[in-house]
C-alpha cells in the first residue's frame, strides 16, 4: 500500500496477518495524511479500509479491497484511507 504521492510513490505499509487492524498514522512519511493512493491485496482475505472524521475521534468505513484486488491509482476518492485504518480479514478497529 503506498500513500499518496509527493515527487515520488514508495511502498508504506505491508501486512501478513489475515485478522487484524493497523493504525496507518504510524507509517510511512507522513501516516497516510493524503490517504492511500495504490494498493495490492495478496491475503486470502479481504482489506476493509477506513478513514479518521473531521472531529478525529472516529473512523469512518470507505469500501473494502477483494482477495487479490489491486489499483495502481485512487486518485478518484482523496481520502480514502486518509490517516485511517486498515482491517484484514474481518477485524474491527478499536483505537
Amino acid at each position: 500500500m503506498a500513500s499518496r504521492p509527493g515527487p515520488w510513490t514508495e511502498e508504506d505499509f505491508e501486512a501478513t496477518s489475515t485478522k487484524a487492524c493497523f493504525d496507518l498514522r504510524k507509517y510511512g512519511e507522513i501516516g497516510f495524511a493524503n490517504g492511500i493512493f495504490s494498493y495490492v491485496n495478496n491475503l486470502p482475505v479481504k482489506v476493509d479500509v477506513y478513514h479518521r472524521d473531521r472531529s478525529w475521534t472516529a473512523l469512518e468505513y470507505d469500501g473494502t479491497i477483494r482477495p487479490g484486488g489491486y489499483s495502481s491509482d485512487t486518485s478518484s476518492v482523496t481520502w480514502w484511507g486518509q490517516y485511517g485504518a486498515v482491517c484484514t480479514g474481518g477485524a474491527t478497529p478499536s483505537f
